[in-house]
């Protein structure tokens, strides 16, 4: 008899693993924002913030050798080089997501760029111990050369360096959530909204329309949600996420959403639907209603631009009458700014109001208003709204802003009519 087979031993280290799934288009979007919002804030302390330390005292030593450098007191440099350094922290910081090299090249690379730190660091010093040698003037771009090639370095190197730590965040976040959807989806809105926030809190400090521009950047969440949706078998459970730990959804296989319709079904479909219903009135009809609130503006071309808008998109969006009604709102919007752009203010003639020229402080008045009409048109606008007896929250509404800014944009165009009214006066 022949002996039994001896066992085979499997080496499991030379089985390939399975590949990691890529992250899908709504979460790198996200984690895109979440980095531009924390992570490159953060990472500029350090590779603007040490190189800028290096440099002040490198200046020192050269103004303590009597070499003219006022370079560094000019912006551009300085926007050129964060520009550039937040490329380099952005490939850095999502570097996961490539393929690496090999640690030969990794080595070779890592050693070429210490040798050229090292040789920028010679030459600056080098440089500077020359200025010091009596009877040694060199020219001052030589120093300033010198320097910022040292900057840069180090620049480079930190942006890189704090790239690399973001990647080691985001790298297993982006992993565990593609294989959970409730984090996917929690993640999915984090970063937009995060944008949101940021925009309306930076608006409300500088006294923007900062109502309207996170109306602007919720649309680009409900997109970013919308392509999050039609990754994968699990939008239910995304959904979920999103809202948080207290919604309730159903499995993911009973409350699928439909397939999307063909380009051209879909916009006969929309077309039907906002023209003629259900519901009724048809949504056209309530977008004109709604632009007639907008003044100076033609409210049905309005309303037909924002449909035609509307039933364009490559694919439907998730509720047709909200979506619809933003879109007319900001297609209004933006007819009443060019409307107001061109408008005109007309003084009455003298012979029209009976009074000789230059007599009557009216006159004098009138021309204040026109004046401000052109070079403060959101004054002379709130103004005109409180002449004809619109209180705070009604010329809120007519802006798009909140009451409290409404409010101080009528203080200050009382105020700006009180010193003309002074001045025609006197």
């Amino acid at each position: 008899m022949y002996p039994p087979p001896e066992p085979t031993h499997i080496d499991h280290s030379l089985v390939p693993a399975p590949p990691e799934p890529e992250p899908s288009p709504g979460l790198r979007l996200s984690m895109s924002l979440l980095w531009l919002l924390f992570g490159l804030p953060a990472s500029a302390l350090l590779f603007l913030g040490i190189p800028g330390l290096f440099a002040r005292i490198g200046v020192d030593r050269l103004e303590h050798a009597e070499v003219p450098i006022e370079v560094w007191s000019e912006l551009e440099p300085w926007i050129a080089l964060a520009v550039l350094m937040a490329v380099v922290n952005a490939r850095s910081a999502f570097a996961h997501r490539r393929q690496l090299p090999s640690d030969e090249q990794r080595q070779f690379r890592r050693r070429a760029w210490f040798v050229l730190g090292g040789i920028n660091f010679v030459a600056w010093r080098g440089l500077l111990a020359l200025e010091l040698v009596p009877r040694t003037e060199l020219n001052p771009l030589l120093h300033y050369f010198a320097l910022s090639g040292l900057m840069v370095w180090g620049s480079a190197s930190l942006a890189w360096i704090s790239g690399r730590a973001l990647s080691f965040v985001f790298a297993p976040v982006e992993r565990y959530a593609m294989r959970t959807p409730a984090l996917r989806g929690g993640l999915v809105t984090a970063g937009p909204l995060s944008l949101v926030a940021v925009v309306a809190v930076t608006g409300t400090a500088l006294e923007l329309d900062a109502d309207e521009l996170g109306d602007d950047l919720r649309v680009l969440v409900a997109d970013n949600f919308e392509d999050e949706w039609s990754v994968g078998e699990d939008g239910p459970e995304v959904i979920r996420g999103a809202l948080g730990p207290g919604s309730t959804g159903t499995s993911a296989g009973s409350n699928r959403p439909p397939p999307p319709d063909p380009p051209d079904d879909w916009f006969s479909r929309c077309i039907e639907i906002l023209y003629r219903g259900p519901p009724q009135p048809p949504l056209y009809q309530r977008g004109v209603t709604l632009a007639q609130s907008y003044t100076f503006i033609d409210a049905e071309s309005a309303a037909a631009d924002a449909a035609l808008s509307v039933c364009t998109r490559q694919k439907p969006p998730r509720e047709l009458s909200s979506y619809y009604t933003k879109v007319v709102i900001n297609e209004a919007r933006d007819q009443y700014r060019k409307q107001r752009r061109f408008g005109q203010c007309r003084v009455p003639s003298h012979e029209h109001i009976g009074l000789p020229p230059g007599e009557a402080p009216e006159d004098c008045l009138l021309d204040k208003l026109c004046q401000l009409s052109t070079e403060r048109p959101q004054d002379y606008e709130v103004l005109v709204l409180e002449l004809t007896g619109h209180d705070d929250r009604e010329i809120a509404r007519h802006l798009g802003i909140k009451r409290d800014a409404a409010k101080k944009r009528r203080q200050r165009a009382e105020r700006r009519m009180r010193e003309y009214a002074l001045e025609c006066i006197e």
